[in-house]
């Protein structure tokens, strides 16, 4: 490689490098301002709506992960499809209640341009035990992944499922659950509706 070519390179890497740390910072102060505006505030589960809606109308930052099964997870390439993040722990018992549900919507649109995200600070060796105790959770499952969702997605709380149109822009943000069998309805009755109205988008 020459030094000409070298330099080209260094340029380039410098300006993708400095636009993606642009993303990430207007992305994270917005979501600052918006969480510290004083609004008076009931209970925890009214702070997380309210947080919930401070992501409504934001570009996801791209990020680039592998699953659990070792596939290439990359944000950036799935626009023109839309995206569900759900962030879990294998310790919250509301995330765990609403996974039959969550596995429902996988298996409802699982061929239509739709991609399943599930972000979990638990370890590759903690999420195979869980599975291999008969339980299922059909979403594309990322380990290891707190640096994604409380540094690039500023977020606190568990469960959250996000939602992603096909241009890469926040639509909906359902937090909290709960623990109950009721929960695998909610969810779908949270998240279905949106992705329908998705669908049917350009």
């Amino acid at each position: 490689m020459t030094l000409k070519s070298t330099l080209v390179f260094f340029f380039i890497f410098i300006f993708t490098l400095n636009n993606v740390l642009a993303q990430e910072y207007n992305f994270l102060d917005s979501l600052k301002r918006c969480k510290h505006k004083k609004i008076e505030i009931e209970n925890m589960r009214d702070m997380m709506k309210r947080m919930d809606q401070c992501y409504l109308g934001m570009k996801l930052p791209d990020f680039k992960v592998t699953s659990i099964s070792g596939d290439t997870l990359n944000t950036k390439l799935m626009r023109g499809k839309i995206i569900i993040i759900n962030i879990w722990a294998l310790w919250c018992q509301p995330c765990i209640a609403e996974l039959p549900g969550l596995n429902d919507i996988v298996k409802k649109y699982k061929d239509k341009n739709v991609e399943f995200i599930a972000l979990t600070r638990e370890n590759k060796e903690s999420i195979n035990k869980f599975l291999n105790q008969n339980n299922r959770f059909l979403f594309n499952i990322v380990p290891d992944a707190k640096k994604i969702y409380y540094r690039k997605l500023d977020s606190f709380g568990f469960p959250r499922t996000i939602i992603i149109d096909k241009k890469g822009i926040i639509r909906k943000v359902f937090s909290g659950g709960i623990n109950s069998h009721k929960a695998p309805e909610l969810i779908k009755e949270n998240i279905i509706p949106e992705i329908e109205k998705l669908l049917k988008e350009d």
